[in-house]
């Protein structure tokens, strides 16, 4: 990762956490290069775990994913429910604002 971002305390665009190292710094297609999206406008900062979490999903189908892991209090790795609510108002809010 560039040093002046990392200076810049990067912030994960879905779950909101700041980035602690350079490693866990990553950049994802919010719709899935795998189905058909563009770089252009469609890439955001986040961090490693929600990369990995939301994998090739699109916003609705991972939106899903995490409305039934709180629906039963399932939590994800170091996912805390609390933390799955910030994700899901995060994600509610991106699709809201994309129509």
């Amino acid at each position: 990762m560039d040093a002046s971002l990392y200076r810049l305390k990067v912030v994960c665009f879905y779950c909101k956490r700041k980035v602690k190292n350079a490693g866990g710094f990553t950049r994802d297609h919010v719709f899935p290069k795998s189905l058909g999206g563009e770089d252009k406008g469609n890439i955001v900062n986040c961090c490693y775990e929600c990369n990995q979490f939301k994998a090739d999903q699109t916003l609705s189908q991972w939106l899903q994913v995490v409305e039934v892991m709180l629906k039963y209090k399932l939590a994800y790795q170091n996912y805390s429910l609390a933390l799955l609510g910030t994700i899901r108002k995060n994600i509610w809010n991106k699709l809201r604002n994309s129509k």
